[in-house]
């Protein structure tokens, strides 16, 4: 998983295909697996009103007609390519077929060079791109908050006694204080330091706030074991921003980590965290605060970049440079 928001990578674009075909399927995923990232969709899909619009969406099925209507009517500047199935009628003759929707045979290069035609610029695919980050990490982030609350709901309709809405009370706690610290993260967020002073100072000041927090009872620091690999002077980066980056540090350790322990490695070229996941912890979603951390640094000119071996998880903190992937 990579959170390297950096401009100097390339932002891949999103196709959604829906096609129910495993042939059709794997075609499509040689023939644009280098342009752009596919998600495989069936036809059959609910579409929830927290569905993420891909850049351009592929309909390749039987009776593609409702799919497209639905897909021109609830996103209407969501580019559609429409592959024509051999043995089923022709698209350009059948009624119902949404304007704008682009109808191609079914050819693999043909398919390819409308697909490419249609995919929206990169800096709007960029900005598509952290829009998606940030709602998938609000999604991981509060599902289950939101999931609980809803089936309390529904409990408290049926009718309990006292013990239940003693147990009610405390699971809504907690799950408000859940809802309470993400939003207290994007208020840190938003009230983040807008000073551009930068100082070699950066990552020995993050490691400090790492290891101490900030002095208040419930925000402690993070046990520490550090190993510093310097030749030189670490890079120079956002002074004013490293409380902040270490607040949102601590909290994604303390919710990701098996045990609040990272090992910190600091070296030229930055800094390395690393600490063993839960076993439950999610590989491919990043956590609320640990988004925010990368978008605030991204826009100091450093990047966030996380990977997971066998046993660990880790998260690197660098200066951007051109050609970093």
């Amino acid at each position: 998983m990579s959170l390297d928001l950096g401009s100097s990578g390339v932002t891949r674009s999103v196709v959604a295909a829906f096609s129910d075909s495993p042939a059709l399927r794997e075609t499509l995923a040689i023939l644009l697996e280098r342009d752009c990232a596919v998600e495989f969709l069936a036809a059959s899909t609910a579409m929830g009103p927290d569905w993420m619009p891909p850049d351009v969406a592929v309909v390749a099925t039987p009776m593609p007609v409702p799919l497209l209507h639905t897909l021109a009517t609830r996103w209407p500047q969501l580019p559609i390519v429409a592959i024509e199935l051999s043995g089923h009628e022709q698209l350009s003759t059948t009624p119902g077929v949404p304007a704008g929707v682009r109808t191609v045979a079914l050819e693999p290069q043909a398919i390819r060079a409308a697909v490419l035609e249609q995919l929206v610029a990169p800096s709007d695919a960029a900005l598509r791109a952290t829009a998606r980050r940030i709602v998938e990490a609000l999604r991981g982030e509060l599902h289950y908050s939101f999931s609980a609350l809803r089936s309390l709901t529904t409990l408290r309709a049926r009718g309990a006694g006292p013990e239940v809405y003693s147990i009610l009370g405390t699971v809504i706690s907690e799950q408000c204080h859940v809802l309470a610290d993400s939003f207290e993260h994007l208020q840190a967020f938003l009230a983040r330091p807008s000073s551009g002073e930068v100082s070699v100072g950066f990552v020995e000041t993050l490691c400090r706030h790492l290891e101490r927090g900030d002095g208040s009872d419930d925000v402690r620091g993070i046990l520490c074991e550090r190993s510093d690999s310097l030749a030189i002077l670490p890079p120079a980066g956002p002074m004013t921003l490293a409380p902040l980056i270490a607040a949102f540090m601590r909290a994604h350790v303390r919710r990701r980590a098996d045990l609040p322990v990272v090992r910190l490695s600091v070296s030229a070229h930055g800094l390395r965290l690393t600490y063993v996941p839960r076993s439950f912890a999610a590989a491919t979603s990043p956590s609320w605060p640990l988004l925010l951390a990368a978008l605030a640094l991204h826009e100091r000119g450093w990047d966030l970049q996380v990977s997971r071996t066998a046993t660990d998880e880790l998260i690197d903190l660098r200066p951007a440079t051109p050609g970093n992937p």
